[in-house]
């Protein structure tokens, strides 16, 4: 992982964050919660979320149970990942949608995608109220 310091140009590296596992070679969308201070990361290559601690710069875990990288976009998972209080929600190569208990980071149940057609590909959070 690159971070970006206040400041500084976008392409100057001002710190590497191991990722433990195989090379990171396929990703997908992330997500950051602010509040429990958690950069999420659709890991394809490892086939699981990781989780990044923003005030440390540190890995913090990995959650698995995800496709991983098959050489299509139709069938990789994760498939980006979305935080909303204490879930964190990840689309999946098999058309189900992974709901991960953040204080526990666990992953709590697979839900069922209507359809192929409907599968989670792209989250995302729009804050109400």
């Amino acid at each position: 992982m690159v971070c970006a310091a206040e400041g500084l140009s976008l392409d100057a590296l001002v710190q590497m964050i191991p990722v433990p596992g195989k090379p990171l070679t396929s990703y997908d969308i992330s997500w950051v919660d602010p509040t429990r201070h958690h950069y999420y990361f659709a890991d394809r290559s490892n086939a699981g979320v990781d989780i990044f601690d923003t005030r440390t710069n540190e890995f913090v875990g990995r959650v698995g149970g995800f496709s991983g990288f098959t050489g299509s976009n139709d069938t990789s998972g994760p498939d980006g990942v979305v935080a909303d209080g204490d879930f964190l929600y990840a689309g999946n190569g098999d058309s189900t949608l992974k709901v991960i208990d953040t204080p526990f980071v666990t992953r709590r149940s697979s839900l069922p995608s209507p359809s192929v057609s409907a599968i989670a590909r792209a989250l995302g959070n729009v804050p109400v109220g």
